[in-house]
């Protein structure tokens, strides 16, 4: 049987704050790249200063271009990569402690989930035509019983990589809907 807790306001803005801090400080806040087909889930980085071997997390296409295709696209050829962006409503993260302000709140949108994953070419470069996106949406009220950690990024770009679920909408999916989907189609299987 499956425990299911159920978290107050406060200690879901307290697990939010910790989530939103940890992306500020590894520098992921706005969007990180990573190579779907690796077992693990590290965010691309380039070299910057090679004297000292300085890191710096790469966000945007071109960067992986001159970075990282550009001596190896041959070997990242038929590969995936992810672009994976997060974004945190801070305005209603302040307001979530204030319970007068909670039914006003717990069915808006507090976090955003925006993967979109890309194939490489058999010449080494992004395929711009060849990508698929999932966009999943987070409200208060999911929260009550979900613990978000930077896990849960990784468990969703695997179902996107995988092509298990993707979204076509610009408005994306809620993550109760996710839920349902992925359950529906988990029941298909057995």
């Amino acid at each position: 049987m499956r425990k299911i807790n159920n978290y107050t306001l406060e200690q879901i803005q307290k697990n939010l704050l910790l989530f939103n801090k940890k992306l500020i400080n590894k520098n992921l806040d706005y969007n990180f790249w990573v190579i779907a087909d690796r077992a693990d889930f590290k965010p691309l980085q380039k070299i910057y200063n090679s004297k000292k071997k300085s890191k710096m997390i790469i966000h945007s296409i071109q960067e992986i271009r001159d970075n990282i295709l550009k001596d190896k696209g041959e070997y990242y050829k038929d590969k995936k990569f992810a672009e994976i962006k997060i974004f945190i409503d801070q305005e209603i993260l302040e307001k979530m402690n204030d319970i007068t302000e909670y039914k006003n709140i717990k069915n808006k949108i507090i976090l955003f989930i925006h993967i979109t994953v890309y194939l490489i070419n058999s010449q080494g470069d992004f395929n711009l035509e060849d990508k698929w996106n999932l966009k999943v949406n987070y409200n208060v009220d999911d929260f009550r019983i979900l613990n978000f950690k930077f896990k849960n990024i990784e468990v969703l770009m695997r179902l996107v990589a995988d092509s298990v679920i993707s979204t076509k909408s610009l408005n994306g999916i809620s993550y109760r809907n996710l839920l349902l989907k992925i359950n529906k189609d988990v029941d298909k299987n057995i």
